[in-house]
C-alpha cells in the first residue's frame, strides 16, 4: 500500500515540476496570482533571500529524473545569480 501511494505521488510530483518548469524556466518565481507566477524576482530583487530554491528544485528533479530541461532552467536561473554577485565585495 504505501509502495502504491509513494508510485502515484512521485508521478504527481514529475508532472507538476515538468509543468512549472515549462512554465517558470529560468525565471525567478515568487507568489502564485491566480494559479501562475507573474512575477519574477529576478527583476524586483536579484537579491532575494529564497531566490535560490527554485534552482535547487530543478536541480534535485534533474538529479532524480535525468531531464534536461530542468538542468537548462537551473543552468539558466544560475547565470542571473551570479551576474548579480559579479563585482560584490562580500
Amino acid at each position: 500500500m504505501e509502495q502504491q501511494w509513494l508510485e502515484r505521488t512521485w508521478v504527481n510530483i514529475e508532472r507538476k515540476m515538468s509543468a512549472q518548469c515549462s512554465r517558470v524556466g529560468d525565471r525567478i518565481p515568487y507568489v502564485p496570482e491566480g494559479g501562475r507566477y507573474r512575477e519574477d524576482m529576478g527583476e524586483s530583487d536579484i537579491f532575494w533571500w529564497t531566490n535560490g530554491f527554485w534552482p535547487g528544485i530543478l536541480w534535485q528533479m534533474y538529479q532524480a529524473t535525468g531531464e534536461p530541461n530542468y538542468r537548462a532552467a537551473a543552468e539558466g536561473v544560475e547565470r542571473r545569480l551570479d551576474a548579480a554577485f559579479d563585482g560584490l565585495h562580500l
